[in-house]
């Protein structure tokens, strides 16, 4: 057993204590457990740079100083800590931070976890709130500058993060820590190995949770991790893996501008620290309360196989699957919001102003004297039936996903110095974007008239859907404003010679790959116009490059490529219709 009582690691405003770090295995050198925590196992499906061979710039970071200087920082900010990375908490929220590498965003720097791309199918976006886990699980991260040693056609232009996480673990044995920190910062993490038993089966699990107040004023925030990996090795010749993993959260935001008058403003008048100053954030009912908040589960399940077919020839596989839900939380409607002296919004005022406007008097009964909210732009204060626009209700954008894929690789090693492979990598994504009620805010009903498929003219919804990420996100309940689906699929092939002999290594690889986009708009066009055109296209790289060592202490690389890349799904279809963009 071992305490570490009072780790301490500054942050940026903020102070991390790691009160308790227990450890219980069956080897408990100090020793053990380092090589426990910097240990990485590698698939024939992930591509980790070798240090002096593989000429690509690169930057690695353990798990030992992940766990050791993260603290609570977002799992982006380690990356910091190497060159070209550039990495904000943006608003301050949970999760809410960006990276740049080499000065390209996200859309252009490849996300890859245990070698599956992770960058949204659409976009290309990363939602790191997606991952908050990560600092849990993860065995090492890659930084690789430039187009990077993927053999995946990704976004690799500012460069690729390579994260590998823990496999299952061959020894019995298990870690209980718990963590506090500033502003209310708590997380408690427990994990557990049964150790590989006569017959080839091991299994890890991990548990976590955190809860925060944020450095930022309002900026609550709760999330969850879970880890199961089980394995089985049947034979030298056999490696099966199965793991399922994600971190289910919610967080409030900070999305308002705030201008400089407004920080000396509420500074001047009530002391509010500007630094935490946050215009979204209020009171409702006696507790913290925002329209402003992301919630978010995003689950992934991989089977992997690895199969030595001989001494020399290999196949390495890895099927998944993700099933993203969440979105985020914001106002609706053309109502006030009252601000109290520190610049918090009087969201007890804003139940008021709604509770104050005229009944419905309209043609439906099942709604007489309803208060009845709206966002239609087409009604300008009260209409002749009660249906009001000055009001401010609480709605949820959603941003879901269902992701399937499959990876594989062979390899063939000529002889001791040439190496040759191939590859494919296939994707399918539906990606569902809609709207629907988050929160009444003292309202009966609110009135949705922008369906183009409703023949009544619009509908009364009366249900709301909570913002946590393990409840109901709505996906079959009444929409409002809209209600689209992106379909992607995905067919990419690569090819790889390599030679490395004394101490000189060169590699030369290849990709093509297919993406084909389709638009379908549930809500806003007519039933028999809801499926755009089929769209296909194409793109590929090409990259290559050597390294010779020069001693044991020095080499010297070059490496080179070129990449052609699809746009995104917006810009194929443009101004939110179905008519594809032939240009």
């Amino acid at each position: 057993m071992n305490m570490n009582l009072f780790k301490r690691s500054m942050l940026a405003g903020a102070l991390t204590l790691s009160t308790a770090s227990i450890y219980f295995a069956q080897t408990t050198d100090s020793l053990s457990r380092e090589r426990n925590l910097d240990e990485v196992v590698i698939t024939g499906v992930i591509d980790v740079v070798k240090e002096r061979e593989t000429p690509v710039a690169v930057s690695t970071i353990r798990a030992s100083v992940i766990q050791e200087k993260l603290g609570n920082q977002e799992f982006p900010e380690i990356l910091k800590t190497t060159p070209s990375v550039y990495a904000t908490k943006t608003g301050g929220g949970y999760g809410d931070s960006r990276i740049n590498v080499r000065g390209f965003d996200q859309r252009n720097t490849a996300v890859i976890i245990n070698g599956q791309p992770v960058n949204d199918m659409e976009n290309g976006w990363v939602y790191w709130s997606n991952w908050q886990g990560l600092s849990d699980i993860a065995s090492s991260v890659q930084i690789q500058r430039g187009l990077g040693a993927s053999k995946l056609a990704v976004p690799s232009v500012g460069g690729t993060i390579n994260i590998v996480t823990k496999a299952t673990d061959k020894r019995e044995g298990g870690k209980v820590d718990i963590m506090g920190g500033n502003d209310g910062y708590v997380k408690y993490v427990a994990s557990y190995n049964t150790g590989i038993n006569d017959k080839g089966w091991a299994a890890s699990f991990l548990l976590g949770r955190w809860q925060g107040n944020g450095y930022v004023n309002g900026l609550e925030g709760e999330g969850y991790t879970y880890f199961t990996s089980i394995g089985y090795k049947p034979s030298e010749a056999h490696t099966f893996g199965l793991t399922f993993t994600g971190a289910g959260q919610w967080h409030y935001q900070r999305s308002s501008w705030i201008k400089l008058s407004q920080y000396k403003q509420y500074e001047d008048e009530a002391g509010v620290d500007p630094r935490r100053l946050n215009l979204d954030a209020g009171t409702l009912n006696g507790e913290n309360y925002s329209l402003r908040r992301n919630f978010y589960n995003k689950p992934i399940a991989t089977f992997n196989w690895d199969w030595n077919m001989s001494d020399k020839l290999s196949l390495a596989t890895a099927i998944y699957a993700s099933w993203g839900r969440g979105g985020g939380t914001g106002p609706i409607g053309r109502g006030k919001m009252d601000r109290n002296a520190d610049g918090t919004v009087n969201y007890d005022k804003v139940v008021a102003d709604n509770k104050a406007i005229a009944p419905y008097t309209g043609p439906s009964s099942d709604y007489k004297g309803f208060l009845i909210g709206t966002n239609d732009k087409n009604l300008k204060g009260a209409n002749s039936f009660g249906i009001n626009s000055n009001v401010t209700l609480g709605r949820a954008s959603m941003n879901s996903h269902d992701w399937y894929g499959a990876i594989s690789n062979l390899s063939y090693e000529i002889d001791d110095a040439w190496t040759v492979g191939a590859g494919v990598d296939l994707r399918t994504y539906s990606g569902y974007h809609y709207r629907v009620l988050n929160d009444l805010l003292g309202l009966d009903a609110y009135y949705s008239s922008g369906e183009n498929r409703n023949v009544n003219g619009g509908v009364f919804i009366t249900k709301t859907i909570e913002a946590s990420p393990f409840k109901d996100t709505g996906l079959k309940s009444d929409k409002i404003d809209y209600y689209n689906i992106g379909k992607v699929n995905w067919a990419g092939f690569n090819g790889l010679i390599e030679y490395d002999k004394d101490g000189l290594s060169a590699v030369v690889q290849g990709g093509i790959s297919s993406q084909q986009y389709q638009r379908i708009d549930e809500f806003d066009v007519p039933y028999n116009e809801r499926e755009s055109d089929k769209k296909s296209l194409t793109g590929g790289y090409v990259k290559g490059g050597f390294n010779f060592n020069l001693d044991d202490n020095n080499n010297i690389f070059v490496n080179a490529g070129y990449i052609a890349r699809q746009p995104n799904f917006d810009a194929v279809f443009l101004n939110y219709g179905n008519k594809v963009n032939n240009e």
